[in-house]
């Protein structure tokens, strides 16, 4: 086994796919072990490449089959596409990557992953989400990958990235399931996505788009016209751009709007307080000494 195929192989392993072990059928034989993949149908494409890459280092014919299954949890059917490999290889890769009958992240099976093997990893288990400023643009992002691990383990991960990628991945705390997960803010996705760009196939690009700059940030949003203020806004919600939403709801809540007699501006009737006027004017006010005039409203 090359070098190549056998980081193909543990990136599959390290994602969605499976390696079962040995077993014997009713014949007394001795069945090898095997990987096997499954993704929804949304992911057929996907799963097709995979099939695709097993083709190319064992040979053979690897079918994608497709299941119906019954989900309790959603209490509808689920369909399901899947494909398996047995080989004696698969051997070993079980006793690497499941040395205790549990996957577990290990500096030596990280040692043996290639770059494409971290992008099967990634398009598996990653995830990417957005930061945005208040008119919407995209200011930053932060990528993820769903290791749930042990801190020991999330530890490796990163060392390993930083020692031979030099990239400085953090690990996260997931309180819901109280174990570990790696990831990292722009400027180290930038060098993640730098390494495994060339392996991602045209339907999993949405786990890197839309930041494609390899060196700075890039705000992209869709354009709308916001509804109130007819202003040209890269972001909506429900037709309103952040302010006029954020208005409509403080509106809505009971604040009213009050004008203010010194600077004739309209401003929320909680920033009046027990005085007529507003809370700069007041201020100014204050810092000059001058007399405070008292609001008729209680």
């Amino acid at each position: 086994m090359n070098r190549r195929d056998r980081g193909i192989l543990i990136g599959m392993g390290l994602g969605d796919g499976c390696i079962k072990t040995l077993r014997k059928q009713k014949s007394g034989k001795t069945v090898a072990a095997q990987i096997q993949i499954a993704h929804s149908m949304k992911q057929l494409e996907y799963l097709e490449h995979k099939s695709e890459l097993l083709r190319s280092i064992f040979g053979g014919v690897h079918t994608v089959r497709i299941a119906e299954y019954y989900q309790k949890t959603l209490k509808r059917m689920y369909k399901q596409c899947m494909v398996s490999k047995s080989n004696p290889y698969f051997k070993q890769l079980y006793k690497l990557m499941y040395p205790y009958g549990k996957k577990k992240y290990t500096r030596r099976m990280l040692d043996m992953i290639s770059p494409q093997g971290i992008a099967l990893w990634y398009m598996d288990d990653g995830s990417l989400t957005f930061t945005y400023k208040a008119d919407g643009s995209i200011s930053g992002c932060f990528f993820r990958i769903s290791t749930y691990c042990s801190e020991d383990e999330a530890d490796i991960i990163c060392d390993y990235f930083k020692e031979v990628h030099r990239m400085e991945l953090r690990k996260h705390y997931c309180k819901r399931t109280k174990l570990w997960t790696v990831g990292g803010r722009t400027k180290v996705f930038n060098q993640f996505k730098t390494l495994i760009d060339k392996y991602i196939i045209p339907s999993m690009r949405y786990k890197l788009e839309p930041i494609t700059k390899p060196d700075g940030q890039e705000r992209i949003a869709p354009h709308g016209v916001c509804k109130e203020c007819k202003n040209d806004v890269k972001k909506l919600m429900a037709g309103l751009c952040t302010t006029c939403r954020s208005r409509k709801n403080r509106l809505s809540h009971g604040d009213n709007l009050k004008l203010c007699p010194t600077c004739k501006v309209e401003s929320y009737a909680r920033n009046f307080g027990t005085v007529s006027e507003c809370c700069t004017c007041y201020q100014k006010r204050r810092r000059k000494g001058d007399d405070i005039v008292q609001s008729n409203t209680k």
